[in-house]
Formats: structure tokens, sequence, C-alpha cells
């Protein structure tokens, strides 16, 4: 789980009895048609049950644990440089592979007025899948901080462990210390060929770095044997998402956060 909690942030591992139980017991539902990924922002969470539902008479669907990094507002979306004066890079929040974890990453540098100013922007993000770890390629030279020296508030580069970066590095190319595997790995939980509906009532323990994928194939209305789309949205009280999937088969999933 790419998230450290330090000992002066406000942002603790444990929350108070009283708080937990609560979000324990507050049942969130997304629902969807066809292929989709569900992640939900929260360190631990628990997908309850899985409902399946297609329009013909047999679909072939796997429904599967796909692992990523998940960035979570203020628990690990910072990093932190010295372009010759401090600069805080913030990831959005969201679930992410490799090579959209880079991109993101290059985009928000790119942004920043400071490091454009410094000449270390624009600059390029990459993520190799043959040795697995980050590659930051700068115009100039520029410093990685896993600290601010200067303390303060939001002072630790938090997102250091999601890219690898765990010390100190200066130069025009900042490359992950450590690799950071397994993004985009899908494991099947249940799959196969089924009519009409499928129920799955086994809990999943789900982590910050795993999303709940759902894939159908074969699946199609016979009303509407078109490629068309319709929009998704998966919502929770932190977050929402809008994917684009053809309609056809429809689910329905429900989860809670866990601790």
């Amino acid at each position: 789980m790419p998230i450290l909690y330090y000992a002066d942030s406000v942002y603790k591992k444990y929350r108070p009895v009283a708080e937990r139980l609560q979000m324990e017991s507050r049942i969130l539902t997304a629902t969807g048609t066809n292929n989709a990924t569900i992640w939900h922002p929260s360190p631990s969470w628990e997908v309850l049950s899985v409902a399946l539902q297609f329009p013909s008479s047999t679909a072939d669907y796997a429904i599967s644990k796909l692992t990523g990094r998940g960035i979570i507002v203020n628990l690990n979306d910072s990093l932190w440089f010295d372009a010759g004066a401090y600069v805080r890079i913030v990831i959005p929040p969201g679930f992410y592979n490799g090579a959209t974890l880079a991109s993101a990453l290059q985009s928000a540098m790119n942004a920043n007025a400071v490091l454009v100013a410094a000449g270390a922007a624009p600059l390029t993000v990459s993520y190799s899948l043959d040795d697995q770890v980050f590659r930051i390629t700068a115009g100039a030279a520029l410093k990685y901080l896993n600290d601010r020296p200067s303390g303060g508030s939001h002072r630790h580069s938090t997102a250091g462990i999601v890219f690898g970066l765990t010390a100190n590095q200066s130069g025009t190319t900042i490359t992950s210390n450590t690799a950071v595997p397994s993004l985009g790995t899908k494991m099947q939980v249940v799959g196969g060929t089924a009519a009409y509906n499928v129920m799955l009532t086994d809990h999943l323990a789900m982590g910050v770095d795993e999303a709940l994928a759902i894939d159908v194939t074969n699946a199609q209305n016979p009303t509407d044997a078109s490629s068309s789309s319709s929009s998704v949205s998966i919502s929770t009280s932190d977050s929402s998402q809008s994917h684009k999937v053809p309609s056809a088969a429809h689910w329905s999933v429900n989860y809670r956060e866990a601790y």
C-alpha cells in the first residue's frame, strides 16, 4: 500500500472508533453497463456484492482485481522539487496504471510556472515496463526532495512511495530508486459463461491500489445491435468518475469502506 503516515501529519492511519463504525455501516452502490473499472478513494475498502444482468441468453464475463496506483487527496498525492525555489506538485486523485500515472505527473509538472521559468519544464515522464521504474527527464537540473527542508504544512512528498522515489536525488533525470511493479495486473476472481444473471456475494477485501474490473463480452442487446455508447457515472461522497462503454449488459456493485 503506497501510503506513508507521518507523525506530524493531521491525516492519521486509524480513525476514531465511532467514525470507523459509521463509515463501515454506509453501503455505497455503483451501477453501469458492460466493461468498467470501479475504485473507491480509501486506504482500504470492501466489495460486498456484484450483480450482472445480460439482455441475451448467455454472455462471457469476468470479475477481477486490477492492480495499479490509487491517489487520494492529501494522503499520497504530492511531490516536492527544488528548481531554485521549492515546488509542490500535486497529482489529481484517481486510479492509475503506469502510463496514465506518468502522464498525470508530466502534465502537473509542465503546468508549473516555477519549473517552466527555471527551464526544467517542459519535461517528460515515462514508465518502463522492462525495469518497472518512472523517469523524469527535465530540460534543466532539478532536485527531488523527500521532505521540504523549511517544514510547514504538507512538507512531505507523500507520493514519493507511489513513484518509487525513496531518497533525495538531483539532475536532469530523476529515476525511481525502487521498482514499482504490477501496475495494470489483472487477477480474475470469477468468470465464465452465464445465462441472464450472475450474482457474486463473496466479500472482496480491496486496498488503495486495487480496483474492481468488470469485463463482459458477447452480451448483445437484440433490440440494439449497434455499438452505441452510454455514460456510466461512478460516484461516492468523495469522487465522481465517468466511463464510456457499450450499452448491453448491466451491473451493480455494493461496497463500503473497511478498517
